[in-house]
């Protein structure tokens, strides 16, 4: 699973998720919901809404794509996701699963420990 996140360079990080996706890989899309004045997303579960979870000093929500949806949904569980719901399912490039809270806490430092790790 790679980090990608949008907090400092929005369209660049998108276009290389998106690529590493595409090359077969899994990409972590960390993004910023908006939390002052009228939520952006007022529809989102309450869980979201709660989260608080930290990057780059930013409370952020995260995307993680996956074409594989048996190695996505395997992921989600393994990082906490306790209902995996699949989104846009079998839209190459934009499969995923919604992530806030501890596993998203968990997947953001399953990554930065992957990349600090040599290949």
């Amino acid at each position: 699973m790679k980090l990608f996140s949008t907090v400092i360079e929005r369209l660049r990080n998108w276009r290389a998720c998106q690529a590493h996706v595409a090359a077969g890989g899994q990409a972590l899309h960390v993004w910023c919901p908006v939390y002052d004045g009228p939520p952006a997303y007022p529809g989102a579960p309450a869980c979201f809404r709660r989260s608080r979870v930290k990057h780059d000093g930013q409370h952020v929500w995260a995307h993680l794509f996956d074409d594989d949806t048996d190695r996505l949904q395997e992921t989600a569980r393994r990082l906490g996701v306790r209902v995996a719901t699949v989104q846009r399912r079998g839209e190459p490039g934009r499969q995923h699963i919604d992530l806030c809270g501890v596993p998203l806490a968990h997947a953001i430092a399953e990554c930065e420990t992957q990349q600090e790790t040599p290949a």
